[in-house]
């Protein structure tokens, strides 16, 4: 239940944008390649444990048996079967509950690498290398944090902070962003695009919920998809806050 910023960002175009992406008759939405490749990057840094589980490189990937190899294994069984037996045939005396199905998504061999590549330049940096070091306490349990409040107009806000970094009592939210160009003057162009500034404002309101009393202050990481995994950090400051404060 709740809003989420993204829903509210839906809002802000037109009630029946809204209606589109999240009403009843909704279409279903499918995320670009883009997309995918950042939630590749988003589980290989805030989730590292579970990152071998859910994705393989394509170079990788087990060939399929031939019918030679599937006769070995069942003659290794002791599995007795035709000699004429199609693969088809074979493979349901091998696995009679079913063929064993690879539940990993496969990443082609070059966004493998950039998937990497943008995870070991973040844990290198100057700056963020300190904020996604695995090896920080609790550092699983302050990643992917979702957290509910309720807005002074009686509306239930949601969001899911990437990942809370507590540092001299100050709290500081921060999202990860997979782009093309993390040169300052394009994210500028691309926060505007994005209502990045109603992204940071709605969080701030959550995580200052979240930890009554505590300062907050909301960083954007910008890492670039492709070598060299350019990165450039950016504080919310207090404009964007007002100007996201009044989207919101």
């Amino acid at each position: 239940e709740g809003l989420s910023q993204s829903m509210a960002k839906e809002l802000l175009n037109s009630p029946a944008h809204f209606m589109a992406r999240y009403g009843p008759e909704a279409v279903p939405f499918f995320p670009t390649a883009a997309m995918k490749q950042g939630t590749a990057v988003h589980c290989r840094v805030l989730e590292p444990e579970v990152f071998a589980q859910t994705y393989m490189s394509k170079d990788d990937k087990p060939k399929e048996p031939t019918v030679a190899e599937l006769k070995v294994q069942l003659d290794a069984a002791g599995t007795e079967y035709p000699k004429s037996a199609k693969k088809g045939d074979l493979e349901a005396l091998l696995w009679p509950d079913g063929k064993p199905a690879e539940k990993r998504e496969a990443l082609a061999s070059d966004i493998w690498r950039e998937v990497h590549g943008a995870a070991d330049a973040l844990r290198t940096h100057d700056i963020t290398g300190h904020w996604f070091d695995p090896g920080q306490q609790d550092y699983r349990k302050m990643n992917e944090v979702s957290c509910m409040r309720t807005s002074d107009l009686g509306q239930l806000l949601k969001g899911r902070f990437d990942r809370i970094q507590i540092e001299d009592g100050v709290v500081k939210v921060l999202d990860l962003k997979t782009t093309v160009d993390a040169s300052p003057r394009q994210f500028q162009r691309t926060a505007a695009n994005l209502h990045y500034d109603l992204q940071a404002a709605w969080y701030t309101f959550l995580a200052e919920g979240a930890f009554p009393g505590l300062p907050v202050e909301f960083y954007f990481i910008a890492v670039e998809r492709k070598a060299p995994h350019g990165i450039s950090v950016f504080k919310a400051s207090e404009a964007l806050l007002n100007s996201g404060r009044a989207k919101q």
